[in-house]
């Protein structure tokens, strides 16, 4: 079984936006509306209006810069939709934009630049999201005082991939410098449950399963107090959770809250998500260890298909592998 870090479950906003046109106020209304339904976790209604957004913003002409602000949203929900592909498309293009207009050291570009580098984690192509994500860092730490909160954000970005490669100390140090920002930060609270959560798979993977699970444990309490308790963004919250509890040898509760991941993204994502597919597998693992190998082998089948599918539609042509991290017996 293996914990899954978040990329861009916390995302970062682009700074300064360019003004709306006197007395068109339309695309500002789009953007409201698409932040409510992606708060709301409407993640498939929150695309559409972006991308009517994006499309708005198109017509204000090639150096508007909110195209950016649009794109980035748009980007932002379909990796919560598992729509890889289209997001880093959607990334590409804020990108190219912001290259002819504010240069590649500005804030707004290594911004952009992060969810790129977040998408590589995923994607397994850990070197070069490495190599991003440092880059983005250096400008962010350039351009913004220090302790500030996109800082932190692009520092929990960086540590996942450095999880993903076993560079497991200094990941620990980049979540632990972002979560003494958070913390002290009344309006991210958001932000600094995930990277609790982060902070819980650096500890199970150094096999400090009981750190891991007090980690985790809070983790879940914040998030179910700010944004309920059948969020999507619980799913792999939930899912960590149950591999470290499997990791203590404490199965009736890894049981229990793999089987609550699994409810939340069925009911909240669909079959077909690739998060849903993820928990699946991690389930079947789970399953196979103590001896419940029927249900384990059709659970088993059942997730392999539904990631190839994604994988398919991302055009990666093989099996996502979602967590990136080996489990530790």
């Amino acid at each position: 079984m293996k914990p899954t870090a978040f990329w861009c479950a916390v995302v970062l906003c682009i700074a300064n936006a360019a003004a709306a046109d006197p007395g068109d106020d339309r695309w500002e209304q789009l953007m409201e509306r698409g932040q409510a339904l992606e708060t709301a976790a409407r993640y498939q209604e929150a695309a559409s209006v972006y991308r009517e957004a994006s499309q708005l913003a198109d017509s204000f002409g090639p150096r508007d810069q909110r195209a950016v602000f649009a794109l980035n949203s748009l980007a932002a929900v379909d990796i919560q939709l598992g729509r890889l592909l289209d997001a880093e498309h959607e990334y590409r293009r804020a990108l190219d934009i912001l290259e002819r207009t504010s240069g590649k050291t500005s804030l707004n570009y290594a911004v952009v630049l992060s969810g790129i580098g977040a998408i590589y984690t995923d994607e397994l192509r850990t070197n070069e999201a490495i190599n991003v994500l440092r880059e983005s860092l250096a400008v962010v730490t350039a351009v913004l005082p220090k302790g500030d909160a996109r800082i932190a954000v692009v520092q929990n970005y960086l540590a996942q991939a450095l999880l993903s490669r076993g560079d497991y100390p200094e990941a620990e140090s980049l979540i632990n410098e972002a979560r003494t920002v958070l913390e002290k930060s009344s309006d991210r609270r958001l932000d600094y449950a995930l990277t609790l959560s982060n902070l819980g798979v650096a500890r199970h993977l150094e096999g400090r399963d009981g750190e891991a699970i007090l980690t985790f444990n809070e983790s879940v309490r914040l998030l179910e107090s700010s944004i309920g308790a059948d969020h999507p963004i619980l799913v792999r919250v939930l899912n960590n959770q149950a591999t470290a509890y499997n990791g203590a040898g404490r199965t009736g509760e890894a049981d229990a809250t793999f089987r609550r991941a699994l409810e939340i993204a069925r009911h909240r994502l669909g079959t077909d998500h690739p998060a849903y597919g993820t928990v699946l597998r991690n389930y079947a693992e789970f399953l196979h260890r103590t001896g419940r190998r029927r249900e384990a082998k059709a659970m088993a089948s059942h997730s392999k298909a539904i990631l190839r599918a994604a994988a398919r539609r991302n055009g990666l042509g093989s099996t996502i592998d979602k967590s990136s991290f080996k489990y530790k017996e």
